[in-house]
C-alpha cells in the first residue's frame, strides 16, 4: 500500500512539474510577443516623432521668412507713407 502511495505521489508530482514547465514555457512564449510589439511600438514612436522634429523645424524656418516679411512690408509701408505725406504737403503749398 506504501508503495502505491509514493508511487502515486510520484507520479502526480511528475504530472505537476511538466504542467508547470509547460506553463512557464508558454508563458515565455507570451513575453516575448509582448516585448516585440513594444519594440516595434518604440520604433514607430521614434519614427513620427523625428517627422515631428522635422515638421517643427520647417514651421520655425517658415515663421523667421514670414518674420522678414513682415518687416520688408513694414518698412516700405513705412517708406510709401513718408513719400505720401510728403506729396499731400507739396499740394498744399502748392494750393495756398
Amino acid at each position: 500500500m506504501k508503495k502505491t502511495t509514493i508511487l502515486l505521489l510520484s507520479l502526480f508530482t511528475i504530472i505537476q512539474l511538466t504542467a508547470c514547465t509547460d506553463i512557464g514555457r508558454k508563458v515565455n512564449e507570451k513575453l516575448d510577443r509582448i516585448n516585440d510589439k513594444a519594440e516595434q511600438l518604440d520604433s514607430i514612436v521614434k519614427s513620427e516623432t523625428q517627422k515631428i522634429m522635422a515638421l517643427d523645424s520647417l514651421i520655425i524656418l517658415e515663421r523667421d521668412k514670414l518674420q522678414q516679411l513682415d518687416s520688408l512690408v513694414n518698412t516700405s509701408a513705412s517708406q510709401f507713407d513718408s513719400v505720401k505725406q510728403q506729396k499731400i504737403d507739396q499740394l498744399k503749398r502748392l494750393l495756398e
